[in-house]
């Protein structure tokens, strides 16, 4: 299974429907800036 970051305006009817598909979902909060580009990670 692979992990998939989202942002606070990704729908929560979209992450319930891969949430119930089993994708891990990490869902970054509103109000926190975003990552840049040098800040996320690739796998």
């Amino acid at each position: 299974m692979k992990a998939y970051s989202i942002f606070d305006d990704f729908g929560t009817e979209a992450a319930a429907i891969l949430d119930n598909a089993g994708v891990e979902l990490t869902i970054h909060p509103l109000g926190k800036p975003r990552p840049d580009s040098h800040q996320i990670k690739k796998s």
